[in-house]
């Protein structure tokens, strides 16, 4: 049986990402996302900081409506910490927890529905590899990465926004910001 489109975009981002951490180099943030003409653009998602994150972010939810996304997946290294409950507000962010994990995390977000995972990193010496891909009991369902669908009251933004879009943040960030692969080699 074929996986659903949100489940099998996950996997490619996991098996994608899995190959460049086992190669020796840093998974960097991207995002899938399935175009409303059923093409997949692979964004590089090349903050380096807060801010960069938030203006990337708000920058993706007027190319994806632009684009008329249908579904998106985002993949990230990233720590976390097995806490039995929720972290309070004084609590220290879990790259300075002593018990933090490493983890490659993947987030799969299609209308009504969001769908977290994650694979633990694995170091042996300057060797990382990465662990059998798991799906969160939960997920949050708001938040700045699952809220990026357009909203379908919105006006369709004028021809030409996404690539103008695009084209300043690839000259702010020095980076592409996308690539289009081809959807059957999500399948």
């Amino acid at each position: 049986m074929k996986a659903p489109p949100l489940e099998s975009m996950m996997q490619t981002a996991y098996s994608s990402a899995s190959k460049i951490i086992a190669g020796g180099e840093e998974a960097q943030p991207v995002f899938l996302a399935e175009m409303g003409d059923g093409g997949v653009y692979v964004y590089m998602a090349a903050w380096r900081d807060h801010d960069e994150k938030v203006a990337i972010t708000s920058a993706l939810r007027l190319i994806f409506a632009a684009r008329k996304v249908k579904r998106y997946v985002f993949v990230a290294e990233a720590w976390t910490v097995k806490r039995a409950e929720r972290p309070g507000p004084n609590d220290p962010p879990p790259s300075e927890c002593p018990d933090r994990i490493e983890v490659l995390s993947i987030l799969g977000v299609e209308p009504g529905r969001s769908i977290g995972s994650y694979a633990e990193i694995h170091r042996d010496g300057d060797q990382r590899s990465v662990g059998e891909f798991r799906v969160h009991d939960s997920c949050p369902s708001e938040g700045r990465m699952v809220e990026l669908l357009p909203d379908p009251t919105w006006p369709q933004p004028p021809e030409g926004t996404a690539e103008m879009i695009e084209a300043k943040l690839a000259k702010i960030l020095g980076v592409e910001m996308h690539a289009i692969i081809s959807p059957t080699t999500l399948h």
